[in-house]
């Protein structure tokens, strides 16, 4: 099973010494993921090209891509430019949360005839329950 924290962990089996240097190294990988993220949302591109816009050895980020594509945030494009897979950002979109969606009016309410109808039938009840409490 492949450990998402740690995108190696296949490799070294999580010895201890290895999950310690994971452990001490997860700000800087957070950093160099959201960087390598920004760059290929700015514009399609590929590792390579990431790699020289940071200016670092493209094995610095190569474990930084995988990680954006296990989590799906980015995909190959088709395009092959150099060698290597052109890679596009996928933007999460937000879900509405329940009071930002609009509440829906029944049908009712548009049918001005219905809608009289139905505030007759109100005011009939709520005359029976004051005749009640009298």
């Amino acid at each position: 099973m492949t450990n998402t924290n740690d995108i190696c962990s296949n490799r070294h089996g999580g010895n201890e010494q290895s999950q310690a240097a994971n452990n001490r190294n997860k700000q800087h990988r957070e950093a160099q993921r959201r960087q390598v993220y920004e760059l290929i949302k700015q514009s399609p591109r590929t590792m390579k090209e990431v790699a020289e816009a940071m200016g670092v050895q493209l094995n610095t980020v190569s474990g930084r891509g995988s990680e954006l594509k296990q989590r799906s945030l980015i995909e190959p494009t088709g395009e092959v430019r150099g060698g290597s897979a052109v890679l596009r950002a996928i933007v999460p979109q937000p879900t509405p949360v329940a009071s930002q969606q609009k509440p829906t009016t029944p049908e009712w309410i548009n049918d001005r005839t219905a809608y009289l109808a139905a505030a007759s039938d109100l005011l009939i009840a709520l005359g029976r329950v004051l005749q009640e409490v009298k």
